[in-house]
């Protein structure tokens, strides 16, 4: 995790930042154990407590719910950062009043899962045409699959 926190974003921060409880950065998890090496949110984990190290802050986690977790930042006494591994929609930052979003630092890549005796059936989203595919409502992945439904395959079901 060598250089996880870009030393670039460091220096000047440092020294201004103003956190809820002087030496503490509190951080909104959904989980502060993440026992799973490829789950992103101990990713999320790690790249929070290089930064904090980097500031000179001890994190102290808030375990939190995803939905709604990007609002937190603009709650008054509630968290100085969200690490729930959220993106920013238009729908969210109306939600997270008083809170900003960073610039994204980490993508993933979006896929389907279907039946392994469906593989070599389904190879893009428009071989989906006249199927209904599912998605977790709210999340960007959910967006997005309703994105490149209405692009690429308008006789794909969302739901």
């Amino acid at each position: 995790l060598r250089g996880a926190v870009p030393a670039r974003f460091v220096p000047a921060a440092a020294s201004r930042l103003s956190t809820l409880e002087e030496g503490v950065l509190r951080v909104a998890v959904e989980a502060a154990h993440v026992p799973d090496p490829l789950d992103p949110r101990r990713w999320m984990l790690r790249y929070t407590e290089a930064l904090g190290s980097r500031l000179g802050l001890r994190v102290r986690w808030v375990e939190v719910p995803f939905d709604g977790s990007w609002a937190l930042a603009g709650e008054e006494g509630a968290v100085d950062l969200v690490a729930t591994n959220v993106a920013p929609s238009p729908q969210r930052r109306a939600e997270a009043v008083g809170a900003a979003f960073s610039d994204p630092f980490m993508y993933e890549r979006r896929a389907l899962r279907v039946r392994e005796a469906d593989a070599g059936r389904y190879a893009t989203i428009c071989d989906f045409g006249g199927e209904r595919v599912g998605a977790v409502r709210g999340m960007n992945a959910e967006i997005d699959l309703r994105r490149r439904v209405q692009t690429h395959a308008p006789a794909v079901s969302v739901g």
